[in-house]
């Protein structure tokens, strides 16, 4: 074998060894990226939708990457596509509207699956031709080895950003839940005493004998649902603005008291 031949046929077997390792790579990814996606349909809450399907946009991100790298086209494409109607979903308010797009995912992600059998059976038997007599027990060992560890490490990483990501979203779930012991606390001492303060003035139109007209403020009571959606600043904002709502409604109230008295007076 000449010199120029060896090298030619070491290139190619090199380049091989590459494309099928990012094949291994991209087939892994599609099966998390998959699994994902279906946990997403299964859903039954907007939230856990949302967090599986950005799962899934992670390993399709990992599939579509490699499956340039290994020239499988059809599921760098499929990828591609999958990871649009993913990103919807993220950007997409309410349940339903969320998981029709995840509905448009799911047949994309099996279809990179598929898509990258047929190149990896393809890759597989071109590198066999490239190095048939050529390679040795010790080098087939040595490429496992290889391939591996890199996926161990890929896994330690894609274990190590979603534990990070759990711990976010438990510290702004506990942040969320202290903020709104807060609102709750506030909403207590509030309510009650615009609520006193209300009744009070109305025995006071009453006994001057000009409640006619008078206008309970209805707006000011918080819901939970409503705490929730919203920031302690908000929920205090709120019931300064109600409060001066009140107090304006009061005062116009006690004019409209006075006029009336001047004009029985002038009778």
């Amino acid at each position: 074998m000449s010199k120029i031949t060896f090298v030619t046929l070491f290139f190619f077997a090199f380049a091989s060894v590459n494309a099928q390792l990012s094949c291994d790579e991209a087939y892994s990814a599609a099966g998390y990226a998959y699994q994902h996606t279906k946990k997403a349909l299964e859903a039954n809450n907007d939230s856990h939708l949302k967090y599986y399907a950005e799962r899934a946009i992670e390993s399709l991100t990992t599939v579509n990457t490699n499956a340039l790298n290994c020239g499988c086209k059809e599921a760098e494409q499929a990828s591609f596509d999958a990871i649009e109607y993913l990103k919807k979903t993220l950007e997409t308010e309410g349940f339903e509207p969320s998981r029709y797009f995840v509905k448009k995912a799911k047949p994309l992600s099996q279809h990179t699956i598929d898509a990258l059998d047929v190149c990896m059976s393809s890759e597989a038997s071109s590198y066999s031709e490239l190095v048939t007599g050529s390679e040795t027990l010790e080098e087939e060992e040595e490429m496992l080895r290889i391939k591996q560890q890199r996926l161990i490490e890929e896994q330690r990483k894609l274990e190590a950003k979603l534990a990070e990501k759990k711990r976010l979203h438990e510290e702004l779930k506990r942040q969320k839940q202290q903020e709104l012991t807060q609102q709750l606390a506030v909403k207590d001492r509030i309510e009650p005493a615009m609520l006193a303060l209300e009744n009070a003035y109305s025995n006071l139109v009453s006994a001057l004998g000009c409640e006619e007209g008078y206008e309970y403020l209805q707006g000011y009571k918080r819901e939970l649902q409503e705490l929730e959606k919203e920031s302690l600043n908000a929920t205090e904002q709120h019931y300064v603005l109600e409060s001066t709502e009140l107090l304006r409604k009061l005062v116009a109230q006690l004019e409209r008291c006075k006029g009336e008295s001047t004009a029985e007076g002038e009778k």
